[in-house]
This record gives C-alpha cells, structure tokens and sequence, in this order.
C-alpha cells in the first residue's frame, strides 16, 4: 500500500522527515518496503507553468500546424508554441499547462528551442501523459481559475514522499491511511485531527430500515455473510472530472482517476479502509437492493468487460431484475456511472471475509475492495465509510439531494474494553 505524508499530515501534525518517519513505522508498525519522491523528475517540473493564450494563428509553411501566443508570467513572459492541429481543443484565453526550456517529461524529452518547418518553438503543450499522470493521454491540461506563472510542482504537489508499505493480514485497519495517522500519532506522541463527517443521516436503531420504503429498500438473505448494508440515493449528481487534489491522493496512491462520484469513493476507501461502490440508480429495476446467493448457472459482466461465471456460494448484489455486482469485489458494467449519470446509489457494506476471499480466488479476481475486505473490516465502518462520502460530495459537489436512505445492518455489540495494568 503507498500512503503519501503529506495526506498522513491532514490527521497529524508532524514536521519529522521522511526517512525518520519510515524508520519509526517500519520498527513499532508495518515493514516499509521503500520510500520516494513522489515524481524523480520533479525539480524540472519547476519549468512547466500555467499560461494564457493570447493568441492562434496558422503555420505560414504547413497548414497541420498552428502557433500560439502564451502568455507564462513575469518572469517568463510570453512564449511562442508550434504545435499539431490534429486532436488538439485550444481556444485564446484558455490557461493550458506549458513546458518551457529546460523540462524533461517523465518519458525523458526534454524541451528546448526547436523550428519546426522554420518557426522557432519555444514551449509545449502538456498533456496528462507527459507528466506521467496515465489519464487521458491525449488531453492537453487546463486550469482555467489557476494563476498565470504557477508551477506544476505545487499545483500537482510534487513536494511530497509516499511510502510503500507491505501490509500483514492481522492489520486490517492499516489500509487506510487513517491507520497510520493513529500510529503516528502515538508514536509522536501528536493529537489527530478526525475526519469530518455529514450529519444528515443517522443510523439508528441498528436493523433493518428506510426512510422511504416506496423510494428505495435493502433485503439481506444471510446477515452471516453481509452483517451490514447501507445505500443511498441520491439526485442531482453532476459527472465530471475530480478536482485536481483528489486527483493528486489517487494518483499518489497508485489509482488511476475516473470521474469526481468513483474518485471519492475510492478516495474513501484510501482513507478508512472501508471499501465504497456506486450505481447508477437510473439503470436499475425497482426499489429493492437484494443481497443474496448467486444461481448456479448465472453470469455477470463486471465493469472490465470480462463475463464471470458465478457459483451458488458467491455473493451477490442484485436489483429486482438482475446482478449489479460481486459481492466485496467488483460491480457490473449494466450498472456502471457514466457521463449520463444524474441520480446515483452509495453502497456502503460489510462482507464475510471467507465468502469474498473464496469469490475472489476462483474468479482469479483481486481487487482493491476485496483485497480489504478479505482482512475483515468492522461492520461499523460502514457507517463512517458512507458519512465520510457524504461529506466530501458535499465539500467537491453540493446541491445535490439525498432521495432516500436504507440499511440493513446486524446488531455488533458495544466494543469491548480491556484492562491492561502497567508496570511502573
């Protein structure tokens, strides 16, 4: 698992350097396997700015080539780029990410003066790629809030180290970065900072409920194999790209980005350990959410585009109509978010660790959710797992409306507290 310091630091207040802190976890916590630098090239990234283009003109030799005016700050004034017509969306006024002189991308060119068909270029354009960033290869970067001159090594917080650990079994809470912040904190001996959480939504009595039977319910055939199941729905979602630091604590944690509603769930599930799906409700059937055994015989295509056979000893998630997910592992490409979206389904759950470590080997399937719930999460998790979400999708994307909310949830008991008597 890679947890950056800088996302530890959100929790804990710590000024210790990097190596000391590895030193520390890697004797009282977890085994560090290594720690780096969150990007190796990134003293060159000091020379890839936010611009302003001022103008677009043509090429006055090839008419595949266009030349833009930028403009990148005081210090580096404005700067001409020759770039390719073919693919690329640019307009005068639009604040596009520059390379200028004396970068080198993480594929290893490196910009200079260059002519091309005779016109001297003195930037790029830089695409998602360049930086190494694997999302949209071909989007050139736009910040069109962002101040002109600013530098991507702090608009992408390059300043950072991200430690790499290799987790045991016996920790559970450890994959998430809240499980480290408790450590540290400890050992520092620091107070935390808790994550906030939404308040709207209260889950009491533990049980069976909805606060809408006609809008949305949860039925769990085995509370054995699912001891606790919350959804949500929601209206009003907007589906875009993530701000660019949900981006960063992804891209940091080796996920790749997708879009602003399964970046903060899987943000989340980095956060707490507490793994989160969502639905687009508007291709469901029904009201029910119905967690049961698969039918021998049924298959599902899960959001890989792979088609998986199922067993009747595999979990499974359900509308009225049809499998939505694999239980604890992967969803369904029938249920799947996209550009469309407006009214969503949280899913915030407690699986069987056996159940889904079984789905997952004869699946040959592993993935980030099965991987945590394998360990054995705490099925009260779930419930800071969805207030969690909420609060985020507040904080990166409110006016939204929560429709309905249902769980199903077993009786876990009061914590038990143990005595432990110190020597002097």
């Amino acid at each position: 698992m890679k947890v950056s310091l800088n996302w530890l630091k959100e929790f804990v207040n710590f000024n210790t350097d990097a190596e000391k802190i590895a030193n520390l976890l890697n004797t009282r916590t977890m085994e560090v396997e290594k720690f780096f630098p969150y990007f190796s090239q990134k003293k060159s990234f000091q020379n890839i700015v936010v611009g302003e283009i001022k103008s677009i003109m043509e090429h006055p030799s090839n008419y595949k080539f266009g030349i833009a005016e930028v403009y990148a700050g005081e210090t580096l004034g404005t700067k001409r780029i020759v770039f390719t017509k073919e693919g690329l969306d640019i307009k005068v006024g639009e604040r596009p990410l520059i390379a200028t002189k004396g970068t080198v991308f993480e594929h290893g060119l490196k910009i200079r003066d260059k002519a091309i068909f005779g016109v001297i270029s003195e930037a790029a354009f830089c695409s998602e790629k360049d930086l190494g960033m694997q999302l949209n290869a071909s989007s050139i970067i736009k910040f069109p809030f962002e101040k002109i001159g600013r530098t991507a090594y702090d608009i992408f917080e390059l300043n950072d180290t991200v430690l790499e650990f290799d987790l045991e079994p016996n920790r559970p809470d450890l994959f998430g970065v809240l499980g480290f912040a408790y450590e540290l904190s400890a050992i520092l001996d620091k107070g935390m900072t808790l994550p906030e959480l939404y308040s709207g939504i209260e889950f009491e009595p533990i049980g069976r409920f909805s606060s809408n039977e006609s809008v949305l319910a949860v039925n769990i055939e085995n509370k054995d194999l699912v001891p606790s199941y919350i959804a949500v729905k929601i209206s009003g979602v907007k589906i875009k790209e993530s701000s660019m630091d949900i981006k960063n604590k992804l891209l940091k944690s080796g996920i790749r980005p997708i879009n602003n509603i399964v970046d903060l769930t899987n943000i989340v599930m980095l956060e707490t350990a507490q793994p989160l799906h969502a639905f687009d409700a508007g291709k469901l059937n029904g009201i029910k959410i119905i967690a049961r055994h698969a039918k021998e015989g049924e298959s599902v295509i899960s959001i890989d585009g792979k088609d998986r056979k199922l067993s009747d000893s595999d979990i499974v998630i359900a509308d009225e109509n049809k499998i939505i997910a694999i239980a604890g592992v992967m969803g369904s490409s029938n249920s799947e978010i996209d550009e469309n979206t407006v009214d969503i389904i949280v899913e915030a759950a407690n699986f069987n660790m056996s159940s889904v470590r079984k789905t997952s080997r004869a699946l040959s399937l592993r993935t980030d959710a099965s991987t945590r719930f394998e360990k054995g999460l705490h099925p009260a998790l779930s419930i800071f797992g969805i207030k969690r979400f909420l609060h985020l999708l507040d904080k990166y994307a409110p006016g939204f409306n929560i429709l309905c909310y249902a769980y199903d949830i077993k009786e876990f008991g009061s914590p038990k507290i143990y005595e432990i008597k110190l020597n002097d």
